[in-house]
């Protein structure tokens, strides 16, 4: 059952159990404070969407993803270190998208096609992709010191910082890695074992390199800009990522025209809702 309907349910019988009104408990008490949360959160989902459209359509989310696979992805001289260093560059790309104000959903999609090029060089059975890109965007991203994204905003509320419990925060960022490399590694040895190897699906498509991306160091500047207003300014996140999008959109501007960015910030514009 959807999240919202199930809600409803559980303030349904709150208010009869507890014997309150139920229009009003309902209507003018569940719904306003149903949509004071959505309209407070709604601003950093809106420029947020904007900016990873900006960053996908302009290819600097794939840009960032690809330069830090290749420069990680050297050496390894065994199997097992092999497989860790293809999960290790995995996880690391999708991190720094999220840690930039890439939705995670977003950071998903850009980095699947160079996971797939990253596996296939690492020998490691396609099936562990999913497990390497969400152990960078869904874990320690979303929740560690100073991430911009909202699982990490909404504790704010209470008056901390965006960055408490920075060493603590750190400690755990570094468990979580540790852990998941651990854990990925030892599956793959087992099911390389038993005969598995990557195999590409009919639809999977791969990254190619591509001269038109904006470099490394350029596609960073935005997400170095938001990081900095964020955390060291402390300016609200709604207007940090709204700030980010403009520097992201003169950034870019040049590869993809007036047109291309006003194409992007309605994209994104809508996709938010």
């Amino acid at each position: 059952v959807h999240v919202m309907i199930a809600s409803f349910a559980a303030a349904f019988v709150v208010t009869i159990l507890a014997g309150l009104p139920i229009t009003d408990s309902l209507i003018t008490v569940f719904f306003t404070r149903f949509g004071s949360i959505v309209a407070s959160l709604f601003p950093m989902f809106l420029f947020g969407a904007i900016l990873a459209k900006l960053y996908t359509s302009s290819g600097a989310a794939g840009s960032i993803a690809d330069s830090i696979c290749n420069t990680m992805f050297r050496g390894a001289k065994t199997d097992r270190g092999r497989y860790a260093l293809g999960f290790l560059t995995v996880i690391i790309a999708s991190a720094i998208l999220c840690y930039g104000g890439i939705n995670a959903a977003v950071a998903l999609i850009a980095i699947y096609p160079i996971a797939l090029g990253v596996f296939r060089r690492a020998g490691i059975p396609k099936r562990f992709i999913m497990g390497a890109i969400c152990g960078g965007a869904f874990t320690f991203a979303l929740s560690g010191p100073g991430s911009p994204q909202p699982t990490n905003v909404v504790g704010m509320a209470i008056g901390t910082s965006s960055y408490c419990g920075l060493v603590a925060g750190l400690v755990g960022m570094l468990v979580e890695i540790s852990v998941m490399l651990l854990v990925f590694t030892r599956l793959t040895v087992r099911a390389t074992a038993r005969g598995e190897t990557f195999v590409a699906g009919p639809k999977d498509v791969f990254a190619e390199d591509s001269s038109s991306k904006p470099g490394f160091f350029v596609s960073l500047i935005p997400i170095i800009a938001l990081l900095v207003i964020f955390n060291v300014l402390g300016v609200d996140i709604a207007l940090s990522i709204l700030i980010t999008s403009v520097i992201a959109a003169l950034i870019f501007l040049p590869r993809l025209g007036f047109k291309g960015v006003l194409l992007a910030v309605n994209t994104g514009a809508a996709s938010s809702l």
